[in-house]
């Protein structure tokens, strides 16, 4: 989702060294707008393909196992 994209971006980019006189690190809203300026609208979404599916196997799964218990 829009919001994991921007915690991950946020945790990258504490992980990389700086200089002691860096400028602070962008919030989260400044990491938002740079993704839809660079990348636009569909920049917030792009790599998300694999969590509906992944999502849909395990809800089926998860519905199936409790309709077979609840018999």
């Amino acid at each position: 989702t829009p919001i994991e994209l921007v915690k991950c971006k946020m945790q990258v980019q504490m992980l990389v060294s700086r200089p002691a006189n860096a400028p602070k690190l962008p919030g989260p809203i400044s990491v938002l707008m740079n993704v839809v300026r660079t990348s636009g609208l569909r920049g917030l979404w792009l790599g998300h393909t694999g969590t509906p599916i992944r999502e849909t196997g395990g809800t089926a799964a998860w519905f199936s196992t409790k309709e077979f218990v609840a018999r």
